[in-house]
């Protein structure tokens, strides 16, 4: 069963090589699927490749990092676009990254990226953004799969067996031992100790994740949530064995801040983060676990796994789909926003499914019928289906997958009643007022769960101290995204600040350092000084870590 064996990774759906046929066929019109943070990019059956969503960055492929919209102000695409010079000859792709890049495998066994790139991720030698597709240096052959990873980072399998990563190398996430340098190589580096015998790769936030030709897993880079499963909340430049998992384990999915792994016996174990029960134990096991848990209800019976952001799905070897997790967007599929920290299925999925990405707050996933949906966050258009509002459920990408079968219309007889003008009474239609509605995704701000677009539910904020401005916390005026507390414990801790400083900074080779030319050269997240004078200073980020902080725990 060829479905059993394919490798999720966190924003990526590619089988191993010799089983992408099995799984096309029984796909329709889309091959694979691979969730990003804010965008979603597609495999159709003819080896092209069409990606939609947020798109400021040029992730989309397309030549432009404009689209044809603005969606919370930012350029989008809220259905599919084609990736430029890649109509044909793909045969994998993976999307990632909160800014956005993207990653293919082409037939020839080469690596094409694009997208944002100031830490090399494209691994072209540069750290220059690209709108188009780029060569990765050295991989124009020799490539079984590829993995982009959240933000900076991206790896690839060779076909010999061996691992080479690129990108960002902050946190060791590369796994060269720091070697190439410690913060950034711009084209592929070799991971030490596995130049061969590896038979998957999945690229997380600032972790990667291997699958051994023995079944076994392990992982290396950032792991203060104890995301590489070894035991101890310390980072590695160099892979370590996750605990338990030396061997009978056939697929792994890297996520934001924690790992699931499938086992030979269909089982699901996951470790990391588990602040919002994105590791399925019920919250059995605490807040961080570093070492694997089973995930509730799935010993067995899965088929593969996907890790998002902060939930999680996994597809049953009867075609059905469960998610768990954070879900205050609807990315569980289940009708919901209700977080869960033990498996649900999704709405009209279960069964129906063939495979599933999981993304930043969505969810995508191929049906048995050919077509392609996807539910969640959907301010960017990510969804595919020409809005931007969020799903709870699961709703079709426009053009991609096969055309329903139309409902014939049946036959009725009518009864035509004419009424004499002197006595018809006129219905006059009102033109109604627009409603106040502060992130331009259509919902009127007293009814939206998300005011400002940050992804941080208004429920989930504190609307205190000074400067309190609204229902979605306390947000600069000039910016309209509040900071998202990535430990999500309503503490400043020093990681916190570290990730303000990813987030909103600038490279020193951009001209100045004023609100204004930060957002237009960077985009929605810009680096808001608390007094602007060209250099980065600890009040600088003080200042930050203040104006953005509250708890969305």
């Amino acid at each position: 069963m060829a479905i059993a064996l394919a490798v999720f990774t966190a924003g990526l759906a590619q089988t191993l090589p010799g089983l992408r046929g099995d799984h096309a066929r029984a796909s329709g019109a889309v091959a694979a699927v691979s969730a990003a943070h804010y965008h979603t990019c597609a495999l159709t059956l003819a080896g092209g490749l069409k990606c939609w969503g947020y798109n400021a960055n040029g992730q989309l492929g397309n030549g432009t990092n404009s689209g044809p919209e603005s969606c919370a102000f930012y350029p989008c695409s809220t259905t599919p676009v084609d990736v430029s010079g890649l109509s044909s000859g793909v045969s994998a792709v993976s999307a990632d990254g909160d800014w956005g890049h993207t990653c293919a495998l082409t037939t020839s066994g080469g690596v094409k990226c694009w997208g944002y790139n100031p830490h090399g991720q494209l691994g072209n030698g540069t750290t220059l953004d690209s709108s188009a597709p780029v060569d990765v240096s050295g991989l124009a052959s020799g490539v079984s799969a590829v993995s982009a990873g959240n933000p900076h980072h991206t790896c690839a399998l060779t076909t010999s067996g061996g691992v080479k990563c690129w990108g960002d190398n902050g946190y060791g996430q590369l796994g060269d031992g720091q070697a190439c340098g410690l913060f950034s190589c711009s084209t592929p580096v070799d991971v030490s100790g596995l130049t061969s015998g590896v038979s998957g790769v999945s690229a997380g936030k600032d972790h990667t994740c291997a699958l051994t030709t023995s079944g076994g897993v392990k992982c290396w880079g950032y792991n203060y949530h104890g995301q590489l499963g070894n035991g101890t909340a310390a980072d590695s430049s160099t892979p370590v064995d996750v605990s338990g998992l030396t061997s009978g384990v056939i697929a792994v999915s890297a996520g934001y801040y924690h790992t699931c792994a499938v086992t030979t016996g269909g089982g699901v174990k996951c470790w990391g983060f588990n602040g919002f029960g994105q590791l399925g134990d019920g919250s059995t096991c605490g807040f961080p676990c570093s070492t694997p848990v089973d995930v509730s209800g799935l010993t067995s019976g899965v088929s593969a796994v996907s890790a998002g952001a902060l939930h999680t799905c996994a597809l049953t070897v009867a075609g059905g789909l469960k998610c768990w997790g954070y879900n205050f967007a609807g990315q569980l599929g289940d009708g919901t926003t209700a977080d869960s920290s033990t498996p649900v299925d999704v709405s009209g999925l279960t069964p129906g499914a063939t495979a599933v990405s999981a993304g930043g707050y969505h969810t995508c996933a191929l049906t048995v019928a050919g077509g392609l949906k996807c539910w969640g966050y959907n301010v960017y258009g990510q969804l595919g289906e020409g809005t931007t509002t969020n799903s709870s459920t699961p709703v079709d990408v426009v053009g991609l997958g096969p055309k329903p079968t139309p409902t014939p219309t049946p036959t009725e007889t009518a009864t035509v009643t004419d009424t004499p003008i002197a006595t018809a009474t006129a219905t006059a239609t009102a033109t109604p007022t627009p409603c106040p509605d502060m992130e331009g995704d259509t919902l009127c701000d007293g009814e939206d769960p998300d005011t400002d677009g940050d992804g941080c539910p208004d429920a989930r904020e504190l609307v205190t101290g000074p400067g309190a401005q609204n229902s979605g916390g306390n947000r600069d005026p000039r910016n309209g995204n509040d900071y998202f507390n990535p430990t999500h414990d309503g503490e400043n801790r020093v990681d916190d600040i570290l990730a303000v400083v990813d987030q909103y900074h600038v490279d020193q080779g951009e001209p100045g350092y004023t609100q204004d030319t930060d957002r237009t050269l960077i985009g929605p997240n810009a680096w808001n000084l608390g007094a602007p004078d060209g250099l980065q200073r600890v009040d600088d980020i003080l200042h930050i870590v203040k104006q953005y902080a509250h708890d969305c725990a």
